[in-house]
């Protein structure tokens, strides 16, 4: 017949090498077996055979059986050509010559958990297909679950018809699932000190009124002592507000209001200065039959005075505008254990 002729000389003409007028792209003769040069973005990567009548699906198995890349992450290009999977003479087109070279970019397969979104399986479906949309609600639960997940076909459609409008950018898909933010609240040491508990649970637990039981004062005055370790000098002093200005260093006293209350007494045989309670070597002692048991930690450890620092005034930075006169410590040592018999006894 006429068209087996045309077939049969089509045929001819390509085995002499004459060219093959078919109104699109001329193929170049060639042998029916050739080497093809696989290079990845960081460099070449294998070489494989090919065929003139070979499509891009067909060197892609290829490739996958020398290199183990799976055929679903392949991206071939010849050029700046993309080689087409369903073109059956696309090696012939796309790569003239004997010396055939492709390059091949790796799409990894993006993996969602079990649990995702029908949106992000969605808005993966596009991605995956090069920015096509599911043409309807089966083909994308058939996706879904192809790639190990559940997409109920109601899910799918109510989602398939919330995002089949090419006009919605991709971007703006947004989760389903999505909780709304929720507002923060402002930090403890913003808010002003009558806003505070004053539990006695609370008041442990609060830095706010933690900070507001002293005042910095920078450092000891001359022959001035922590109350609570004996050393004179070094820096950050404070002053309790107990109402007996008693100072110690910032660390100690700090220690002594987070610790746990619990039984305790002077520390060693001797109280210098006149008070204090030393943190590191706490003993037990019965006196009149009972042990004595420390004040609340809330209180000053030298005079049991609460330092809540209710007449202290917090700017919003956390930092007290109040600042205590200069004065020292009044206490002696008689008078201080005077005080504690007083006290305990």
């Amino acid at each position: 017949s006429i068209r087996s002729a045309q077939a049969l000389g089509g045929a001819s003409a390509l085995a002499l090498g004459s060219p093959l007028r078919s109104g699109h792209l001329q193929t170049v003769p060639r042998k029916m077996v050739f080497d093809i040069e696989v290079v990845g973005l960081g460099g070449p990567l294998c070489k494989v055979k090919g065929r003139p009548q070979m499509s891009g699906k067909e060197l892609k198995c290829a490739i996958q059986k020398v290199a183990g890349v799976p055929i679903d992450e392949q991206r071939l290009f010849a050029g700046n050509m993309e080689l087409q999977d369903d073109t059956a003479d696309e090696v012939a087109r796309r790569l003239p010559g004997e010396e055939a070279r492709v390059t091949m970019v790796r799409r990894r397969r993006i993996k969602l958990r079990r649990d995702a979104s029908p949106a992000e399986w969605y808005a993966l479906y596009v991605s995956e297909y090069r920015g096509e949309r599911p043409g309807n609600p089966t083909v994308l639960a058939q996706f879904t679950g192809n790639r190990g997940g559940r997409l109920p076909y109601t899910v799918a459609r109510s989602v398939f018809e919330q995002f089949k409008d090419p006009s919605v950018p991709l971007a703006l898909i947004e989760s389903i699932e999505e909780e709304p933010l929720e507002v923060a609240t402002p930090p403890p040491a913003s808010r002003p000190l009558s806003a505070v508990s004053t539990t006695k649970e609370e008041r442990k637990k609060s830095p706010v009124r933690l900070s507001a039981r002293y005042i910095e004062i920078g450092g000891f005055s001359a022959e001035e002592m922590c109350a609570i370790c004996f050393e004179e000098g070094g820096g950050g002093a404070v002053e309790l507000l107990c109402g007996g200005h008693h100072r110690f260093h910032k660390a100690c006293i700090d220690r002594w209001l987070n610790s746990p209350s619990g039984p305790s007494l002077f520390a060693g045989n001797q109280i210098r200065a006149g008070w204090s309670y030393h943190l590191d070597n706490l003993r037990q002692e019965p006196v009149g039959g009972h042990v004595r048991q420390t004040p609340e930690r809330s209180s000053c450890p030298v005079c049991r005075g609460t330092a809540l620092g209710q007449a202290v005034e917090a700017r919003a930075s956390g930092t007290f505008s109040s600042r205590p006169a200069a004065s020292k410590a009044d206490a002696s040592k008689t008078g201080v254990q005077n005080s504690w018999l007083k006290t305990w006894g």
